[in-house]
């Protein structure tokens, strides 16, 4: 990842305006591709679908974050996996590889 950028809402109108967001999405964009982006990744309600509007418009790809989530669950559904055991959580230090003592020791609480 080589940046990060939110875009401010300042109205409810300009939340619920398809289209009202384009030219903040395009102009973030363009920073993140200047600061070395190969890619963006759009996410939130307020531009769920933006990208495939805008994918003419900017020289890189741009991905829907909402539409990968929403694909992504597709997916596994798909692949018809059983469910995990509820509630099953690693107990020791041993059931984890690479992760700090900090996070070890709020997951194993």
């Amino acid at each position: 990842m080589v940046a990060c950028e939110t875009i401010e809402l300042t109205s409810t109108e300009t939340y619920l305006r398809e289209g009202a967001q384009d030219q903040l999405v395009c102009e973030a964009s363009e920073r993140l591709l200047s600061a070395g982006a190969e890619a963006v990744v759009v996410a939130g309600a307020a531009v769920a679908g933006i990208a495939h509007r805008l994918a003419p418009l900017i020289p890189a790809p741009i991905v829907d974050g909402i539409g990968c989530a929403v694909g992504q669950a597709e997916y596994l559904v798909r692949l018809g996996l059983r469910q995990g055991q509820p509630g099953r959580r690693p107990k020791t230090e041993s059931d984890f590889c690479g992760v700090s003592p900090e996070l070890v020791s709020r997951l194993t609480g």
